[in-house]
């Protein structure tokens, strides 16, 4: 018996997928990402993190082999807001995907530019997807942010 596939399996590679989605009826998938990440990891305050603008919103969902594992909100006026991926999965692909997804949309709704506030611990990954900082620092739930854009264009982010 040859047991070499048993001693070194082929390696698989991870499928990320992110699906638009809609408010409540994905509520529960979204709250739940939305509440680890900010409110019991960073400490948001809930009425902080809870703003009244789910309903408004776009929200998308990132699954990592078919489990949800982040979340990004487009809110009415073409800002990317509540962007979250459980700690467990960052590092993994599942970043890039929300943000390719949301500019897709953006971009399809015909808007030329992005915008968001980056908690300065994640501006490296922003200006990796083509994100300049476009003001001053400012805080916001105790974390501190920096405003940012970027164009929309037809290249891939």
């Amino acid at each position: 018996m040859d047991t070499s596939t048993c001693l070194n399996p082929p390696t698989l590679t991870p499928i990320v997928k992110v699906r638009q989605v809609r408010w409540p009826a994905d509520a529960s998938a979204l709250e739940s990402i939305r509440e680890q990440v900010f409110i019991k990891e960073q400490k948001v305050p809930p009425h902080i993190e809870w703003d009244g603008q789910e309903q408004d919103s776009q929200h998308f969902i990132a699954y990592y082999n078919g489990t949800p594992v982040g979340t990004a909100r487009l809110v009415k006026h073409y800002k990317l807001t509540r962007m979250a991926v459980l700690k467990h999965y960052r590092n993994q692909g599942v970043g890039n995907a929300l943000i390719k997804a949301v500019s897709r949309s953006a971009m399809h709704a015909g808007m030329s530019e992005l915008t968001a506030n980056a908690q300065i611990d994640a501006l490296g990954f922003y200006l990796k997807h083509n994100f300049t900082v476009t003001g001053d620092s400012y805080y916001e739930a105790n974390i501190l942010h920096k405003p940012i854009s970027k164009p929309l264009g037809f290249s891939a982010p």
